[in-house]
């Protein structure tokens, strides 16, 4: 959860790079925007990189800078995928999808799909039902034991079951889009962007420097 993630920002002949400091806060920052160019377009006003809103391909994220080339690592790891406001998943509901595919599928592929899963599995029965049969109780536990303070899982839970049809709640919320709210919005993001990088803007505005001029990767 401490290993710096690194939000990069696609342009049609360029790609800018932002550290965050972890999983967390790099989802506490994007989960502010509905999709890829609003996330893009933003974020490139705060930094004040003049670069044209016509020239936004894409967004995504990246665990290793010798990788920020792959915009597919999202499709390996689901924890990657990018956190929209869409997306910013009610934990308790995730938590009742969760225990109900787990039921559904205990025997049936979930500790290929859900790494870890089997070893929390074994573990269980060996303290808590050896010589019986386990229940759906017992499943409910182990399910719930799997997400447990584990922010990487619980994200990648969710766009698992995402893609297997499991509708989990969400907070998102309509945005009125007057001229004060924009302004009020545009300095939360801004926080939440220094928050998450753990740098201020000049210092953020020096990293993408380095990176035009080839300093860092």
């Amino acid at each position: 959860m401490n290993s710096v993630i690194y939000l990069v920002m696609e342009y049609d002949n360029r790609k800018i790079y932002l550290p965050f400091k972890s999983l967390k806060d790099v989802d506490d920052y994007t989960s502010g925007f509905d999709n890829p160019l609003e996330l893009v377009a933003t974020t490139g006003s705060i930094l004040e990189l003049d670069i044209p809103n016509e020239e936004i391909l894409d967004a995504y994220l990246s665990l290793d800078i010798d990788k920020i080339d792959d915009d597919m690592q999202e499709y390996n790891a689901r924890y990657l995928a990018i956190k929209y406001r869409k997306d910013d998943y009610v934990k308790s509901d995730l938590e009742r999808n969760f225990i109900k595919y787990t039921l559904s599928n205990i025997n049936y592929g979930a500790f290929d799909i859900f790494k870890g899963l089997e070893n929390i599995y074994s573990n269980y029965v060996k303290k808590h039902a050896s010589g019986r049969k386990i229940n759906e109780k017992d499943i409910t536990r182990i399910a719930l034991l799997y997400l447990e303070n584990n922010y990487k899982r619980q994200k990648e839970c969710y766009f698992i079951l995402k893609d297997n049809n499991y509708k989990t709640k969400t907070r998102g919320k309509n945005i009125t889009y007057s001229a004060e709210n924009i302004k009020k919005m545009l300095e939360e993001d801004k926080l939440s962007l220094v928050n998450g990088t753990g740098m201020n803007i000049p210092e953020l505005q020096e990293c993408i420097n380095r990176q035009n001029e080839g300093r860092i990767r």
